[in-house]
């Protein structure tokens, strides 16, 4: 058994979760920004977030076009 593709495997999923930690760390940080520095009402932040989040996750849902057989 080859232990090679093992340890890449877990590497890449590492490194996907770090991704997604920035990410979302960085999302945390523009909406504070927005709120405490330009003063955007948070009610406006959320909302518009949530609109803005439907579409972007559908996309990063569908990427692989839905179908893993």
């Amino acid at each position: 058994m080859d232990h090679s593709k093992m340890d890449h495997s877990t590497n890449e999923n590492t490194q996907k979760k770090t991704n997604w930690l920035l990410i979302c760390t960085g999302l945390v940080a523009v909406m504070f920004i927005a709120v405490k520095i330009f003063g955007v009402p948070l009610t406006n932040v959320v909302y518009f977030g949530a609109i803005l989040a439907c579409p972007l996750l559908h996309i990063l849902m569908m990427r692989n076009g839905g179908h893993k057989h």
